[in-house]
């Protein structure tokens, strides 16, 4: 009595049926829990409607399932009347401290001492105060002022005393240009001519004649 298939007539080969396997492994029900043959759990939690004439439905829904309902504002204010630039919320940070104004504090005592009065109504002698330039950098003795220097130093001081010779003299009559330089070099080396060496055995024998003078005799 094992779970053979319902159909009948199948002409199953009898040796091949005696190879099969004809037990059942468990006795759970294999119709996986939907009353029938076994399927899926999407589609037994899920059970398929027919699609319905589109005449018949109502324009509204169709608009309601094509809007968007995500709410990215998470129940605050859609409008944008908060929003700033990064800069400006950047410069705006803090501004009650960088433009408060408000009365300097830690001098109290320090405006004290500067509302006294330095005035002496006794007729106890005072010593002149002098500062430490003044008693060091006394004003010099006055003297007779020269209208001008133009006889004395005028002249040396328009003329210029930064020389770039070095020493050397100072006229340009050794200047050369870059190029003339430049193709002078070598000058001797390019232009001297002279007598090529070690070719003297080699000069003789060229000027040696090879033309014979005489008939040659018969043997």
């Amino acid at each position: 009595n094992w779970p053979r298939d319902s159909r009948t007539n199948l002409h199953v080969d009898p040796k091949a049926d005696l190879r099969g396997v004809h037990w059942q492994v468990s006795y759970g029900d294999r119709s996986g829990g939907c009353g029938g043959p076994a399927k899926t759990e999407t589609k037994c939690s899920y059970v398929g409607y027919a699609n319905p004439d589109r005449g018949k439905l109502d324009p509204e829904c169709a608009k309601e399932l094509r809007r968007s309902h995500i709410d990215l504002a998470a129940g605050e204010d859609k409008s944008s009347a908060g929003w700033k630039a990064c800069m400006t919320d950047e410069m705006s940070r803090n501004a009650n401290d960088k433009f408060g104004c408000r009365k300097p504090s830690g001098f109290q005592a320090l405006g004290a001492e500067l509302r006294k009065s330095s005035v002496s109504f006794s007729d106890q002698p005072r010593s002149s105060m002098l500062s430490e330039q003044k008693a060091m950098y006394a004003r010099p003795p006055p003297r007779e002022q020269l209208a001008s220097f133009k006889d004395s130093i005028g002249k040396d001081l328009q003329a210029s005393h930064i020389s770039l010779a070095h020493g050397e003299e100072k006229n340009t009559k050794g200047w050369h240009s870059a190029q003339n330089a430049e193709m002078a070099r070598h000058a001797r080396e390019k232009w001297h001519c002279e007598k090529p060496q070690a070719f003297e055995a080699l000069g003789k024998e060229l000027r040696k004649s090879s033309v014979p003078l005489s008939h040659p005799r018969s043997r």
